[in-house]
C-alpha cells in the first residue's frame, strides 16, 4: 500500500487515476481547485473516506506541507483549454508550467521520490497509427498545449 497524492484528481482522467489507486488499496489525497473538475467525480470514495481531498489551486500556498509522507504524485492537474493556450500563453504558462514547478519543489521539500505526468496523444500531431504507441516518431504536436 502506497500514500498517493492526486494533483487534479477531481477532473475526469484525475477521478479515474484514482479509482484505479483506491481499487489498488493505496492511501490517496487528492489536490484540487475544481476549476476543471468536480467533487462529483470522487463522490463514492469522499462519502466512504477512502480519499482525503484538499481543495485548493497549486500556485497558493498551504498544500505543500500535505506531501510530507507520500510515495507517489500522479500530476494531472493542468489548463484543458487548448484554445486557451494559444490565446493566453501567459496563463497558461502560470498555471501549467508554474504549477508543475511548484509540485517538484513540495516533492523535494517533503521527500516523495516518485512523479507520474500525464500527456495525451497530441505530442504525436496527426498520427497514422491509431493506437498510437509511446514509441511512435515523429513528435508533431498540433498546438502550444500538446
Amino acid at each position: 500500500m502506497m500514500f498517493c497524492i492526486v494533483t487534479g484528481g477531481a477532473g475526469f482522467i484525475g477521478s479515474h487515476v484514482v479509482d484505479a489507486l483506491i481499487a489498488a488499496g493505496d492511501d490517496v489525497l487528492v489536490i484540487d481547485d475544481c476549476s476543471a473538475g468536480t467533487t462529483e467525480n470522487l463522490a463514492r470514495h469522499l462519502e466512504s473516506g477512502q480519499v482525503a481531498f484538499i481543495r485548493q489551486n497549486l500556485l497558493d500556498d498551504g498544500w505543500q506541507r500535505h506531501l510530507e509522507g507520500g510515495d507517489r504524485v500522479y500530476h494531472i492537474a493542468a489548463d484543458p483549454d487548448v484554445r486557451q493556450s494559444a490565446m493566453t500563453p501567459d496563463s497558461q504558462m502560470k498555471n501549467n508550467v508554474f504549477a508543475t514547478y511548484r509540485v517538484l519543489e513540495a516533492m523535494r521539500a517533503h521527500g516523495v521520490p516518485d512523479l507520474v505526468f500525464t500527456s495525451t496523444s497530441t505530442v504525436y500531431g496527426d498520427a497514422t497509427v491509431i493506437p498510437t504507441p509511446e514509441t511512435y516518431t515523429p513528435l508533431e504536436p498540433i498546438s502550444v498545449y500538446g
